[in-house]
């Protein structure tokens, strides 16, 4: 396609997951393939953008290659081996191999056994990447394999996708761009900066308000239900139109809103204080929320207080199993397994029993046990 852009055009139709490299200086496109090998091997193809005709390098195993202007082809045998391992050296590790076309290709980096990938050639050296430093950087070498030397000595985050063009290379670290200038042997990172849509700022009309509810509950009394939508609480009352908004703070997400007594009262997840806790408020919006839990250092999933208010029953991301009690104020952790707890939960009636459910297991505790 164009570099400013315009319809693109596509020049093959075949399988074998294609990946593009780079153009020849005779205006062809080198990329590898898999489709046309009866196995699972890459083998590089050039393609005439123009007239669609295609030529194949003669090499049975072949990926990332570049040419010298004496007509050399130094390429990997293997593709990347995909794991981003650090400083692998098993059986897939990429090495450089050189081919003159006529004779047999021979490896020119069989002094390490590690990764040696992206060949590219500038005044008679080859610029590769390796990590035999430990960390991957950008290396050279004479086209017969000798005299090494390093470019770039990153140490945290390994350098990616090597590309060269007019003696600079360009490739990926961490989520920046950095771009090596040979003839100064200095590195540097542009300024790029990526003008978003922010799609999500957008305002969004949602036609069907029914598929964003995330929980719902019936009052004691039956008249009335609490919905949870979109991180916020709504009491709706069963004989009249007129809802009500019960949490009006914003940038505040609510969940699970229940009711806990006779009187409408509610609790729910708010994470207000900057970690989801346990709140308790009215059923209208009337009064400040009140905060029941305090000190949660992770995700608390489910909840559910006694029929007598006295304890609520939660479970935590790291599972552990947590009971509130109203007397102490505080928390205790009331199970822990390697696996987890989840809800439903359910009370015995004079609050003295609960029962929840374990990986594998439904276990009931008796409350004067544990209190004991």
């Amino acid at each position: 396609m164009p570099i400013d852009g315009g319809t693109p055009k596509r020049l093959t139709y075949e399988e074998g997951n294609p990946i593009v490299y780079q153009w020849t200086t005779d205006g062809k496109i080198l990329y590898s393939t898999l489709s046309h090998s009866t196995l699972p091997n890459a083998q590089l193809i050039k393609i005439d953008p123009v007239n669609m005709a295609t030529e194949q390098i003669p090499l049975l195993q072949a990926d990332q290659g570049t040419y010298s202007p004496a007509g050399e082809f130094f390429f990997t045998r293997l593709r990347d081996q995909g794991s981003h391992t650090k400083r692998y050296k098993g059986g897939t590790a990429q090495s450089l191999w050189k081919f003159d076309g006529s004779t047999e290709a021979r490896a020119i980096t069989v002094d390490y056994p590690g990764t040696s990938k992206d060949p590219m050639y500038f005044n008679g050296r080859i610029y590769f990447l390796t990590d035999r430093d430990g960390t991957m950087n950008i290396w050279s070498m004479n086209t017969d394999g000798g005299d090494l030397k390093q470019h770039t000595k990153v140490t945290r985050w390994d350098l990616a996708d090597a590309d060269l063009y007019d003696g600079k290379i360009i490739c990926q670290q961490d989520a920046d761009l950095l771009i090596y200038d040979i003839a100064s042997d200095k590195s540097t990172k542009p300024d790029i900066t990526l003008n978003s849509d922010f799609d999500q700022k957008r305002v969004q009309w949602i036609s069907d308000p029914k598929s964003k509810i995330s929980s719902i509950d019936l009052s004691y009394k039956g008249d009335q239900v609490v919905l949870t939508s979109r991180g916020r609480i709504f009491s709706v009352p069963l004989e009249s139109d007129r809802w009500s908004e019960v949490t009006r703070k914003y940038g505040i997400r609510y969940k699970d809103a229940i009711y806990v007594n006779a009187e409408n009262e509610l609790m729910i997840l708010s994470d207000e204080s900057g970690e989801f806790e346990i709140w308790k408020t009215d059923n209208y919006g009337f009064n400040t929320p009140l905060k029941i839990t305090n000190g949660s250092k992770n995700f608390i999933e489910d909840f559910l207080p006694s029929p007598d208010g006295n304890y609520i029953i939660y479970n935590e991301k790291d599972n552990r199993l947590m009971l509130y009690s109203k007397t102490s104020g505080t928390s205790t952790v009331f199970a822990q397994n390697d696996f987890g707890y989840s809800a439903p939960f359910a009370w015995s009636s004079n609050s003295r029993l609960v029962s929840y459910t374990a990986t594998g297991q439904l276990t009931r505790l008796d409350l004067l046990e544990f209190m004991m």
